[in-house]
């Protein structure tokens, strides 16, 4: 069953139709309008806001989805009525790992995501550097976080990373 209400969607939507055409996971042919979606078929499942399971963060961002928690909708962890699109959360570094095996910032982030069950600190029980880490796929969207005028201050990555990197210019 599809359901819709007239009007235009709303910036709190959980859809915004303008993600699907200006995402860089889909191309748009000016001629025939026909709408090609570019993505990995990688299974790496993200929640919805809509309750839908989307195969990859790509695939929910070329579909519209707004906001979306990684790990399934079937998961009793994630609750996508509870998905909040523009959080009002501090900025203070109070890691929780939530019940879906992911360390959120602080226990705001973690509710604005509909995780519906954490405890204090980060995931992984690592040490150090590792501990600080929070995984993103490319495409979050990360409030309140910035790079701009910063620097990567790096030299070696620790043991506890198993991916390369590639540095862009």
């Amino acid at each position: 069953m599809q359901s819709y209400t007239s009007g235009t969607c709303s910036a709190t939507s959980c859809y915004d139709p303008t993600y699907v055409v200006t995402s860089d996971a889909t191309s748009v042919n000016a001629t025939t309008g026909v709408i090609t979606f570019n993505c990995s078929t990688a299974y790496q499942p993200v929640c919805g806001c809509n309750g839908v399971t989307y195969t990859n963060t790509c695939i929910a961002e070329a579909s519209g989805i707004t906001v979306y928690t990684q790990g399934t909708c079937e998961s009793a962890c994630i609750d996508p009525s509870q998905m909040v699109l523009t959080p009002t959360c501090p900025t203070t570094y109070e890691p929780v790992c939530g019940c879906n095996g992911i360390t959120y910032t602080n226990a705001c982030q973690a509710d604005a995501a509909g995780v519906v069950s954490y405890t204090n600190g980060s995931c992984g029980g690592t040490s150090g550097w590792c501990a600080e880490a929070v995984p993103v796929q490319c495409g979050d969207f990360l409030p309140y976080e910035t790079t701009v005028g910063a620097g990567n201050n790096i030299v070696q990555y620790p043991s506890c990373l198993s991916t390369t990197f590639q540095e862009y210019g």
